[in-house]
């Protein structure tokens, strides 16, 4: 049989911004105690961002684009929303620490290690 169905999938997402860390932990938590489950596995790598080095950086947030989820969170400070959300007086209150991930490791931690 070589139908494949979306329960078949392990499904894995990266969110720097920890804002959403909640809503993704209950998401994820809900997800997985279905029954039947939609996807066979789902995890979120909350507080991380997609980077060139894995480890420790910075998080610039965006605090001003509230109907389009923040999307102008970045870890470049320059980024036009970041510069924009600072500018409303509260400096450097608008950046977090997470943790960067390369895809090297972040396909290493997930797919290669499924074996």
């Amino acid at each position: 049989n070589n139908n494949i169905y979306p329960e078949d999938y392990c499904f894995y997402g990266v969110e720097g911004n920890p804002y959403f860390t909640p809503l993704l932990h209950e998401l994820e938590s809900n997800v997985l105690n279905m029954s039947p489950r939609p996807v066979n596995h789902l995890h979120f790598l909350t507080e991380h961002v997609g980077t060139a080095i894995d480890g420790p950086t910075t998080l610039f947030l965006d605090t001003i684009n509230v109907k389009q989820n923040f999307w102008g969170s970045s870890i470049i400070q320059s980024h036009s929303d970041v510069h924009k959300s600072s500018s409303g007086g509260k400096g450097n209150n608008n950046k977090v620490g997470v943790m960067g991930i390369t895809l090297t490791k972040l396909l290493k931690q997930t797919v290669l290690s499924a074996g």
